[in-house]
């Protein structure tokens, strides 16, 4: 018990103190009991001061579990602010300790904005594909979303993040409900379609989105522009499965609406494509 205790009032020194912005877990070799005390925690827990870093040994988490566990329940709100910090860094998917914030935030301890920008920023950086994490997220910030504008910065919050962990399913179905209470959608698509271009084409989940934003707002212009758009990523990345769905849902799309124009020109471009790779599979 005297190493756990030792190990987690070590750790929330250096979370507060410190003031990390990101985390990563190191092999190396457990310290007796009896060094602990002596040790700081700068020395214990290490940071990279440029990146803001702050790196735990591995044989360190089962103890911070521990002690982080026994603070959960107690009432004293300092406590349960820094024991659930300390859970959800080692371990995102906590949804005890994500409660345990809810209950804080509920009670004014925490703010809601914070939370959002500086430690759920924390947290993502290690763990971006926490799905308790995403859920605390959103149960967070569908109370700030008042207008377009918020909805467009939370938006470009969920492709950084996606940028962490590519095709993340948890990040991209957040994005999803963040844009579906759009009154305009040029900007999101404008963002989204941005990030696949940017040499993202394998991403799945960011093209659904792109289809579901032009679903919602399309029409035969916008769809025009959007398959001149896919053909030029075709012709950077032919053999991209999730590119021709793209263009599927765009020629149905325009079929629906009757711009039989859009679909000639669907049909005439992967049939060119097809025929020139045709050839040069016979070459």
């Amino acid at each position: 018990m005297a190493t756990t205790d030792a190990v987690y009032t070590a750790f929330t020194h250096a979370l507060t103190t410190l003031q990390p912005q990101s985390f990563a877990f190191a092999h190396t070799s457990p310290l007796p009991a009896g060094e602990l005390a002596s040790l700081s925690a700068d020395q214990l827990f290490a940071i990279d001061s440029s990146t803001a870093t702050l790196t735990l040994p591995f044989w360190t988490i089962p103890l911070l579990a521990e002690g982080a566990a026994s603070r959960l329940r107690v009432d004293d709100d300092h406590d349960a602010v820094l024991a659930s910090m300390v859970a959800v860094v080692i371990n995102a998917d906590n949804a005890t300790a994500w409660n345990v914030r809810r209950r804080l935030i509920s009670a004014g301890v925490l703010k809601r904005d914070v939370e959002v920008t500086d430690v759920l920023d924390m947290v993502f950086r290690k763990h971006p594909k926490s799905s308790e994490a995403w859920a605390y997220r959103w149960w967070l910030v569908k109370e700030l979303l008042e207008d377009d504008d918020a909805r467009v910065a939370e938006l470009g919050a969920c492709l950084t993040y996606a940028d962490l962990y590519p095709r993340n399913y948890y990040c991209w179905s957040h994005a999803r409900r963040v844009c579906r209470g759009l009154a305009v959608r040029a900007s999101a698509m404008a963002m989204v379609a941005g990030y696949v271009a940017d040499g993202r084409f394998h991403d799945t989940s960011a093209l659904h989105l792109l289809d579901e934003l032009l679903a919602d707002d399309a029409d035969t212009a916008t769809l025009a522009a959007a398959l001149d758009r896919a053909w030029l990523w075709l012709d950077d990345a032919p053999r991209h499965e999730s590119l021709w769905m793209h263009v599927r849902f765009l020629a149905s799309a325009a079929a629906r609406l009757g711009a039989v124009d859009v679909v000639a020109d669907a049909v005439a471009g992967v049939a060119a494509r097809a025929e020139a790779r045709g050839a040069a599979c016979a070459g």
